[in-house]
């Protein structure tokens, strides 16, 4: 992170600027032009006002962003003014006319301001933090004239300006505000003592505005009296002890739409939808306050108008002026406190697209070590440029990730950007894979060595869907039809037990023409299964029977068995769902025999499972006879967990259907076991208690059922389809009515 600048004027800035470029004096004062014995009185402070041609050829050896320029020439035009160093920093900015919203935070803050009836002494400082344009000062200036009477003490600490107020010069502006010009003091020491003095004897109340660091506010709480001290930073100030935190984020939706509605005419927005200016601005508060100054200065325009200007990510932050109000010069100063190293990194950070990302994303994207990301992060949040949600996860402010993103393409070239956009799609492509291989392992079962634990895998599939798929979609696009085909293939697992969500059909569909452009016909024949499988379940008949007649034609063309035994599979299933259980099970059994013959026991007790239901509607000797033949399987050593899950509901739900209660009922037992393997995925032990509850009501305990029933529609019921909860709910309504 980058040092604090205490003190005003232009020496404190060359100094900081010639540092980050690791120039000694003598090599600037040759890439300048500007003599050594020169840069040394700006720096020391000898020359606080150096002519305009010198400032110049400073800026341009150091090579400032524009911004950073702009400070270095007000600083040097600051210096041939003279001034008192806390001039301008205390006069206290007006309360908003207009202020909405901030309930919670308000009633908050108010709570903590009010003083204890037994407490004596200063209270505890109030740190109020949050990102850069949330609101901080107008909040507590809002909270602090609600509760107090005391004379308010302002003072801007002009953290993240030219350069910040030294401890010094706060006491000097605080003492000068009570005392008077008069109130002089040379040293720190004698600054504390005379402000310890003057609040034993009256209370006060004190509002030090955008501090840049503890070391600037630590003096102030050496009050002696009543004073209550409230702080505002973007950083979170962690070394103040003691101190309580109101922390700040974007508004409530619903506050930042009332917000513009009070601001616009009815005429302008009778045009226009106010959510959408809402969103634009992501509900940050200066961003509000200038869209409604803007579209409010503008009779003419309708906030459709204004909408149209903010559509486009690019230009959205050029149109979030109003006057000397600016989203984006707001951001540049926190973006200006971080070190070069910093400042990469967040630029980064605009590649991430989702709404949240860990820090092993992070790490991936910027090519530094996990642990220095980790550093990099922790400081982007303490700046209020990033906010935590916990278990390493963090979120971009969509106005701070456009604003990134224009600092990526203005700071670095176009293949620096290339160079990380290829690599976090190398990297999500390979976690996926490696997710998705491991999915479906538990303890028991333990995946290729240096993968993620099942329900880490799960869970990261989960939370980061749309980075896999938008990841998928990426390499179909530039023709990385090897990539497509790997990855597709690992989440064909995690595909066949998490079906909301995800545009399975899309990425079938993309691995398919993959495997095509590849000419593998192997893979051709494995994609154009799992395809069709896909359009069986979504209940296109015509183009599953299409697609597996063509993956039949493939599979058998090049001698494959196993692809061949999947096909049959797959149409045995499309001919259960169309009404032919008889031809579904001579297809089942077919499967069953060629992965019997190929020694394959888990696609062999999947064909047993399927050939089993087709049975149960037209033999039920012959279902009862299968299910007890796969059952004995089902402890064969090896056996991957998933399978014998699976096997154990179609076999359970297959007795239920021709009554053999007892075997029902021993299976579902079983089944329950299983389950409780996979704690992460609820929907099996759902199913499990469903199946045991069935059994126990067709053997005559309806106390028993009701249990199971009620357990397993219980745990369904926020994910499962209504039709399987209607089928529960109208058993249990029977139940209780009987």
């Amino acid at each position: 992170m980058a040092g604090v600048v205490f003190g005003s004027g232009i020496g404190a800035l060359l100094r900081m600027y010639r540092r980050r470029l690791d120039l000694t004096i003598e090599r600037l004062s040759e890439a300048s032009g500007v003599s050594d014995r020169t840069i040394s009185d700006i720096e020391r402070g000898v020359s606080t006002g150096p002519q305009p041609r010198t400032v110049a050829a400073l800026a341009d050896a150091l090579r400032l962003l524009p911004e950073e320029r702009d400070s270095f020439l007000a600083a040097a035009r600051a210096g041939r003014v003279p001034t008192t160093p806390t001039e301008g920093v205390v006069a206290s900015p007006n309360r908003a006319v207009d202020f909405s919203g901030r309930a919670d935070e308000r009633a908050l803050l108010t709570s903590m301001l009010r003083p204890s009836p037994e407490a004596s002494g200063p209270a505890a400082p109030i740190v109020v933090t949050g990102p850069p344009g949330v609101g901080k000062t107008t909040l507590a200036l809002e909270c602090l004239n609600d509760v107090t009477r005391d004379d308010l003490l302002f003072v801007d600490l002009q953290g993240f300006k030219v350069a910040a107020l030294s401890p010094l010069h706060v006491l000097q502006a605080l003492l000068r505000q009570v005392s008077g010009p008069s109130a002089e003091f040379l040293t720190l020491d004698e600054a504390s003592a005379a402000w310890r003095g003057l609040t034993s004897s009256a209370p006060f109340a004190v509002l030090l505005d955008n501090a840049a660091s503890e070391p600037q506010v630590r003096p102030v709480l050496t009050a002696k009296g009543d004073v209550r001290v409230v702080v505002t930073s973007r950083r979170t100030l962690a070394g103040l002890e003691g101190a309580r935190r109101v922390t700040l984020g974007p508004l409530r939706r619903s506050d930042s739409v009332a917000f513009l509605r009070r601001s616009i005419t009815d005429g302008q927005e009778a045009d226009g939808d106010l959510d959408e200016i809402a969103r634009f601005c992501a509900d940050l508060p200066l961003a509000l306050r200038i869209a409604a100054a803007r579209i409010a200065s503008r009779p003419q325009w309708t906030v459709q108008d204004y909408a149209n200007r903010l559509r486009l990510e690019d230009d959205r932050l050029h149109h979030l002026v109003a006057g000397d109000l600016n989203v984006e010069s707001t951001f540049a100063l926190s973006y200006m406190a971080l070190e070069s190293e910093s400042r990469e990194f967040f630029r980064s950070l605009a590649l991430l697209r989702g709404s949240s990302f860990d820090a092993a994303m992070a790490a991936a994207i910027s090519g530094f070590s996990p642990g220095r990301s980790t550093d990099l992060l922790d400081e982007l949040v303490d700046l209020g440029l990033l906010e935590s949600l916990g278990r390493e996860r963090y979120r971009l402010h969509d106005l701070l990730r456009i604003f990134a993103g224009e600092r990526l393409r203005r700071e670095e070239s176009d293949e620096a950007v290339m160079a990380k956009r290829d690599r976090l799609l190398q990297w999500i492509l390979d976690t996926t894979t490696s997710a998705g291989r491991t999915y479906g392992c538990d303890e028991r079962t333990p995946g290729p060595k240096g993968y993620r634990p099942a329900p880490a895998a799960r869970q990261w599939l989960l939370t980061e869907t749309a980075y896999w798929i938008d990841a998928i979609r990426e390499a179909a696009r530039r023709g990385r039809h090897e990539d497509v085909c790997r990855v597709v293939e690992a989440l064909l697992d995690f595909s066949g037990r998490v079906a909301s969500g995800v545009d399975w059909l899309m990425l079938l569909e993309l691995a398919t023409a993959s495997s095509r452009h590849l000419g593998d016909t192997a893979r051709l024949a494995r994609s154009l299964n799992d395809l069709g499988g896909r359009f069986t379940i979504l209940g296109d008949a015509d183009r599953a029977r299409s697609t597996l007649q063509e993956a039949m034609g493939v599979a058998e063309a090049i001698g494959d068995t196993h692809e061949l035994g999947c096909a049959l599979l797959e149409f045995s299933e499309l001919e259960d769902e169309g009404g032919d259980a008889a031809t579904a099970a001579t297809l089942a059994a077919r499967a069953r025999d060629i992965f019997r013959q190929r020694g394959e026991i888990d696609p062999e007790i999947r064909a047993r499972t399927r050939l089993a239901k087709a049975l149960s509607s037209y033999d039920r000797p012959a279902a009862r006879t299968e299910c007890r033949t796969t059952v004995a399987l089902l402890d064969t050593p090896d056996l991957w967990p998933v399978t014998r899950v699976h096997a154990l509901t179609g076999l359970a739900r297959s007795l239920l259907i021709i009554g053999e209660w007892e075997d029902a009922l021993a299976i579902s037992e079983r089944f329950v076991g299983e389950a409780a393997l996979f704690s992460d995925e609820p929907d099996f032990l759902a199913r499990a208690l469903r199946h045991r509850g069935f059994a126990q009501l067709g053997l005559g305990r309806p106390d028993e059922a009701r249990v199971d029933l009620e357990a397993a529609v219980g745990i369904a019921r926020p994910y499962a389809p209504s039709w399987w909860t209607a089928e529960i709910d109208k058993t249990l309504e029977e139940l209780r009515g009987a």
